[in-house]
């Protein structure tokens, strides 16, 4: 990839509709294993990534609006009117994962052939791809809507956190213990010298009421 400055421009041109469709299509449950298209549609490319997400970018690919629209009530239809809401949904998010899955699929195929891109990691139920290539050739997928938006490679990271369930605030409140040990410790120093001091002038009282008694 080219300097910092031409990254931002190619990032630039996704539009703000684009950032935020893939926190949109990420927003759902992580459901792997539990589709039956989960083998057929399974990538090549890992979920690791093989670069510095930082040094990449992140493609994101989404079914068809149409197949999203329609998917609600062929739902409906497949649950039954017995249905609960939750069974509903389960099974919606289901085949959802199904189209993100199935349309991740062929991106990947296409890139495989592309001699300009490589795949460095890649997350199939978010429609994700931590991608590497010139950036002219990521604007063109772009323009031909070969992808739905172009992202910093550091969204990578946050799709792989969600898919392998790992909380953003992990280590965030580990130092507490620590700080209040240290403000116990000065605490305590505090509480000595104090009585410290109190037990000199005690003394200092003991010797002068000794003094005066003498006289």
């Amino acid at each position: 990839m080219t300097d910092f400055t031409t990254r931002r421009r190619v990032l630039q041109l996704t539009g703000v509709g684009a950032t935020t469709s893939l926190a949109g299509c990420s927003q759902f449950d992580m459901l792997q294993n539990e589709s039956d298209g989960g083998d057929e549609f399974e990538l090549e490319t890992g979920v690791e990534p093989g670069i510095d997400p930082a040094e990449g970018i992140t493609a994101s690919v989404q079914p068809a609006r149409e197949d999203l629209v329609a998917l609600e009530q062929e739902v409906r239809e497949e649950a039954g009117e017995d249905a609960t809401r939750q069974e509903l949904e389960t099974l919606y998010q289901q085949r959802q994962t199904e189209l993100f899955q199935e349309r991740s699929a062929e991106f990947e195929s296409a890139m495989l052939e592309d001699d300009d891109v490589s795949l460095e990691a890649a997350v199939a139920e978010q429609g994700a791809f931590l991608v590497d290539g010139p950036d002219d050739r990521l604007v063109e997928l772009l323009r031909a809507e070969e992808v739905d938006a172009l992202l910093p490679g550091s969204e990578y990271e946050l799709v792989l956190q969600q898919a392998q369930g790992q909380g953003a605030n992990g280590t965030g409140n580990e130092s507490a213990p620590d700080g209040e040990g240290g403000n116990d410790g000065e605490s305590g120093g505090e509480n000595e010298s104090t009585t410290d001091a109190k037990s000199e002038t005690d003394e200092e009282s003991d010797s002068d009421g000794e003094t005066n008694s003498s006289e």
